[in-house]
């Protein structure tokens, strides 16, 4: 008898193999099917394909650099805060880029100048050759500290600033700089008597009806420096150096604060054609895919909107509770506050019969505060570091330029105070961290803390952003 051979497609009784039927595809299988490539194009939409992420390095945009500013906040704030966005919207069309940073705390002049120093080693890593420093309040105050390489008040050295940055620095514009310390008539003019002749030029624009701020005293120290110094007086404005929105006076104070600027960042800046010049900067790939469903997904969290791209809460702010300031001891302050609008996610308050404002301003990788501003100005009269959605009702730290005691508050329902609001916020993080209890079996079988098929296909139709599940027709 003949060998078989190999891959013979008889078998011993030379007929032929009854070819074995594949296994039948149910609903089941499609479905765990469909699941699985949703799954790998979603991944797939996270990490491009190499040849889309070269193509997406290899375009290139071009940006002016070379004047800059260096744009500082004051005492409480943040850079993150609407004001200082407002003034860098404002100082951009005099430069080529407005660089913002945050103040390191507690609030100490050698680490305040070391942050102003990383701010203009940013600028110079960018291009920029000629840098102007400004500030808001306490920045100003800083800035002038640097310029005229001074210690602090308390006698405190500050850090010198390399030689190389020294030569960039061009200007120092000083927004409602504080003369007068808070709670007292004790001048803070030393840095500005102790500029030199050598210091860049400094403007300095301060508000008519700013309470931190003396304008004799002021021009008697500008005329005891050695440097060349600018003072504007904004008339009808106070330290927040803008009026009401919506009043009259709003044009003419931004239009007499933006030419007196305008006018020295030309002087001190130099022109666009002389000084700025055009970079290459590369382009990042954008991660950002539509598949099949005709759903965008992010590559970092899929199916779930961005904070950004969330529309803001509906609050009914008729029905919010009005709150009551007292026994601050600026008596402007005091009085009826009422909700005004939808701030940070929560309700904020304006003063029935005045200027002042409450809100709460956060920021990705910032303190949370609660502040009290002149509508909703740049520099915080009052403040304090609290997450919750209403401010405490004591425990505020003071302001620049403002006296003490600070302001107390109390609402109908009753506010909570500091310690009650840190006790609840450490406890919430306690619970947070705790394990859930095992829940016991419902069913013969059922070991406890198991999950039904079902249940775990929807939490995971869940984790990829699928709302509701397609049907699948088998063919």
């Amino acid at each position: 008898m003949a060998k078989q051979r190999l891959g013979s497609n008889k078998s011993e009784t030379k007929a032929k193999r009854s070819k074995s039927k594949g296994k039948k595809r149910t609903m089941a299988m499609e479905k765990q099917s469909a699941r699985h490539k949703l799954k790998a194009t979603i991944l797939a939409s996270a990490m491009p394909s190499r040849g889309k992420f070269e193509a997406a390095l290899a375009a290139e945009a071009s940006a002016h650099v070379g004047r800059a500013v260096v744009l500082a906040h004051g005492a409480g704030g943040s850079s993150a805060h609407a004001s200082m966005k407002a003034w860098r919207r404002r100082l951009l069309p005099f430069c080529d880029d407005v660089l913002l940073f945050n103040f390191p705390r507690p609030y100490r002049m050698p680490r305040l100048v070391g942050a102003f120093h990383d701010a203009i080693d940013r600028a110079r890593r960018e291009g920029h050759t000629r840098v102007v420093l400004a500030g808001v309040g306490l920045g100003a105050r800083v800035a002038l500290h640097l310029a005229a390489e001074l210690p602090a008040d308390d006698g405190e050295p500050v850090p010198p600033l390399a030689a190389a940055l020294r030569q960039m620095l061009v200007g120092v514009v000083a927004l409602s700089y504080p003369m007068l310390r808070a709670g007292s008539d004790e001048r803070r003019d030393g840095p500005i008597r102790g500029l030199k002749a050598s210091a860049p030029p400094v403007l300095f624009v301060s508000g008519s009806e700013d309470a931190s701020m003396d304008a004799a005293a002021l021009e008697s120290a500008r005329r005891a420096c050695e440097a060349t110094t600018e003072a504007v007086v904004v008339h009808g404005t106070d330290q927040s150096l803008s009026a009401r929105s919506g009043t009259h006076l709003e044009a003419d104070v931004i239009g007499t604060t933006d030419r007196a600027i305008g006018g020295f960042m030309e002087r001190v800046l130099g022109s666009a054609e002389q000084y700025s010049k055009k970079r290459k900067v590369k382009v990042a790939p954008k991660k950002k895919v539509t598949i099949r469903e005709g759903r965008e997904t992010s590559p970092t969290s899929p199916g779930e909107a961005r904070e950004e791209d969330k529309p803001p809460p509906q609050l009914d702010l008729s029905k919010v509770a009005e709150i009551e300031v007292s026994g601050c001891g600026c008596d402007e302050l005091n009085g009826t506050y009422r909700a005004d609008a939808v701030r940070d996610g929560v309700p904020s308050y304006r003063q029935v019969h005045g200027k002042f404002t409450i809100e709460r301003d956060s920021a990705p990788g910032q303190l949370t505060q609660w502040c009290i501003c002149i509508e909703y100005g740049f520099a915080s009269c009052y403040f304090i570091d609290c997450e919750d959605d209403l401010p405490p009702s004591d425990g505020w730290s003071i302001g620049e330029g403002y006296p003490g005691p600070p302001p107390v508050l109390s609402g109908p329902g009753g506010l909570k105070s500091a310690t009650e609001v840190a006790v609840s916020g450490s406890q919430h993080k306690e619970v947070r961290h705790q394990v859930a209890p095992q829940k016991k079996p419902t069913r013969a079988g059922h070991a406890p803390g198991s999950m039904s098929t079902r249940r775990k296909k929807r939490l995971q139709d869940n984790k990829l952003g699928i709302k509701k599940r397609k049907h699948f027709k088998v063919k």
